[in-house]
């Protein structure tokens, strides 16, 4: 299982900054939670193995 010590920092940041309607709240997909959470999901998937195996919490 991976841990967050174990996560690249410098590249997770520069991933999320790559969308930004996860961050920037004047962005035109900022208010729509089905862009963002598909952002994060696409995101989850690049660092954290098996992440579609893990239940929906």
């Amino acid at each position: 299982m991976e841990s967050f010590e174990d996560i690249d920092l410098e590249l997770f940041i520069g991933e999320v900054k790559k969308s930004p309607e996860i961050w920037n709240v004047a962005d035109e997909n900022y208010c729509d939670r089905k862009r963002r959470r598909t952002a994060w999901t696409s995101i989850c998937r690049m660092f954290c193995e098996n992440f579609d195996k893990k239940p929906d919490n």
